[in-house]
């Protein structure tokens, strides 16, 4: 985790893990650190851009075979270098909207797909 934040820091730009016990595939914790130089002090573009990550992952898990008793719990960090850190956390369940289809085809393509074993890129 601070290998990855500290990588995000370094690049100023977003980075993103999965993990997930594989003795239970109907849970798993995501990590969304995202670098804000925005200047956008009230982050809710944030908020909003982690809790489609949550849904798109779980959506993922579900299709996978996770099952539909499946939670993803995704948590945000947005760091600004001189605001400092904006923590958002988001519990996605089977319940959640699903995504818009261009949405869902955006944020594939900048996180990729989770398969249920390892994430995938689009190509």
């Amino acid at each position: 985790m601070r290998e990855t934040f500290l990588e995000m820091k370094s690049a100023r730009s977003r980075r993103s893990f999965l993990a997930q016990d594989p003795g239970n595939p109907r849970t798993r914790i995501a990590f969304l650190y995202e670098y804000d130089a925005s200047g956008d002090p009230s982050g809710d573009w944030f908020m909003a851009r982690v809790a489609a990550y949550g849904i798109l992952r779980n959506q993922h898990a579900i299709r996978a075979g996770a099952g539909p008793s499946s939670v993803t719990l995704v948590i945000g960090v947005l760091h600004h270098p001189d605001r400092g850190r904006r923590h958002v956390f988001f519990y996605a369940t089977q319940t959640d909207v699903s995504l818009p289809d261009e949405l869902r085809d955006q944020l594939e393509a900048e996180f990729g797909v989770f398969d249920g074993t390892r994430v995938r890129n689009v190509s």
